[in-house]
């Protein structure tokens, strides 16, 4: 993705389509236990948001073009049995991204890690030391400096990556999503078959 771009000038291909969805507890722990013990250390991660700050989603992405999609609430920000136990979900993702040998890199990375950690749930460490941000690295390549920071603006410029955020594009259009009607309420009512996808991009491009 843009991470590996930018640090080490490698290009890399991305596949949009390989992600997994996890709202279940026990599923989220399994799965975050089998990637460490795999040797997983280096994340990208990347939020997505309804009205008032509240989650829909928390992607993560690796090696391997994997990603996972950590479905906190659903369209209405209604949440799922990890929304609805934040304490527990706060739990099992600090045990395992918590750790001091994971790094973190995100596309505005630090803003994400200052809202989850109002949340109870700081990893602000795990970016600090060794991570990255995206966002900060395009800005800082000749000629970058005055275009749209916007995520999949720069992955499809940097990375040529397809028009992804196409269909959310579309669902907004269709639904009456002005500027200022999407400012208030974010992605709060984007179906679950939109939104996953595109975030699941965002984080394999980052």
């Amino acid at each position: 993705g843009l991470a590996e771009l930018v640090l080490h000038n490698c290009k890399t291909s991305v596949d949009i389509g390989t992600f997994e969805v996890v709202d279940k507890l026990v599923d989220l722990d399994t799965y975050l236990s089998t990637l460490i013990e795999s040797g997983i250390r280096r994340f990208a991660i990347d939020l997505e948001w309804g009205a008032g700050l509240k989650l829909r989603t928390i992607q993560l992405a690796w090696k391997g073009k994997r990603a996972i999609v950590i479905n906190v609430s659903d369209p209405g920000l209604i949440p799922t049995e990890i929304g609805s136990n934040w304490d527990r979900t706060v739990t099992i993702l600090s045990k395992h991204l918590g750790r001091t040998d994971i790094t973190l890199v995100g596309h505005n990375a630090r803003g994400d890690i200052k809202v989850l950690r109002k949340f109870g749930l700081d990893l602000m460490s795990q970016f600090v030391k060794g991570g990255f941000d995206t966002m900060l690295g395009y800005h800082l390549v000749p000629g970058n400096e005055t275009l749209d920071k916007k995520l999949e603006l720069v992955a499809i410029r940097m990375l040529g990556v397809d028009r992804y955020d196409y269909p959310l594009r579309c669902w907004l259009k269709e639904n009456g999503y002005s500027d200022d009607k999407l400012e208030t309420l974010l992605y709060g009512f984007v179906p679950n078959e939109i939104l996953h996808p595109y975030g699941a991009g965002d984080a394999l491009c980052t």
